[in-house]
């Protein structure tokens, strides 16, 4: 039941368009951090990374394993949680942000 509720959130996310992730432009605040963010870091940047994939995982066993995961990439987990129905919650988020901290961000 968990999988169906991501799942939702996801092809929610990619049907609103005001919920898509614009590209960074250069000198943006995304680009120059020097840690990714739940807030400002795309899904898809967090999953090719495979240390911060592994905290994603960690948090949120669930969501790389699911295949509708390609759809929401240039989206944010911040902003897929609200649209979750309570599986991604802001505690699970405050978590992933205090590890990815710890990660130096790959250039």
């Amino acid at each position: 039941m968990k999988a169906y509720f991501v799942g939702l959130a996801l092809s929610l996310g990619l049907s609103n368009p005001g919920m898509a992730a614009a590209p960074p432009l250069k000198g943006s605040v995304a680009t120059a951090a020097r840690h990714y963010s739940t807030a400002t870091t795309p899904i898809g940047t967090l999953l090719d990374d495979a240390a911060a994939r592994a905290i994603v995982d960690r948090h949120l066993p669930k969501l790389s394993a699911d295949r509708r995961i390609f759809f929401a990439r240039k989206l944010t987990l911040r902003a897929i949680q609200p649209m979750s129905q309570g599986e991604i919650t802001v505690r699970q988020l405050a978590a992933i942000d205090a590890d990815l901290k710890r990660l130096r961000r790959r250039r």
